[in-house]
């Protein structure tokens, strides 16, 4: 009964230290993020996130407003590579896909117009078949 007891602790340890470095990792991954909606851009004050799964794609609904420059910045857990984004306008057209410029951390984009639009987010090819992606919008 006792090595059945101690079996649950070192089970129960170790769940809980791995728990705590996945955060730290989470932790310190927003933080990078986020650094780089700096000056002259202005945060929105939200974070959008996602769990992907198995080739899943992430889905956020964003409003941008016309006359503003926005910054938008993806990242995900599974490595140093960036998430591909797409802009969509309402209607479901691509407005932006991020795979046609090697998909960089972050675009800048000037909107003439109000728009409604869908913002889509894939993983980037790696050995893990899930994450998370963060992603960050800031305007100027």
């Amino acid at each position: 009964m006792r090595k059945i007891i101690t079996l649950i602790f070192f089970i129960s340890l170790l769940l809980i230290t791995n728990n705590a470095f996945s955060q730290l990792d989470l932790d310190s991954l927003e933080k990078s993020c986020s650094s780089l909606i700096k000056y002259p851009f202005i945060s929105d004050g939200q974070q959008y996130r996602a769990l992907v799964i198995d080739g899943e794609t992430a889905e956020f609904y964003y409003t941008f407003y016309g006359g503003a420059i926005y910054r938008l910045v993806a990242c995900s857990t599974t490595g140093d590579k960036a998430p591909t984004f797409r802009i969509y306008d309402s209607n479901h057209k691509l407005i932006f896909s991020s795979d046609y410029y090697n998909n960089p951390r972050y675009w800048d984009f000037k909107f003439t117009s109000t728009i409604e639009a869908i913002i889509e987010a894939e993983l980037p090819p790696s050995d893990q078949p899930s994450g998370i992606i963060i992603l960050f919008i800031g305007f100027k």
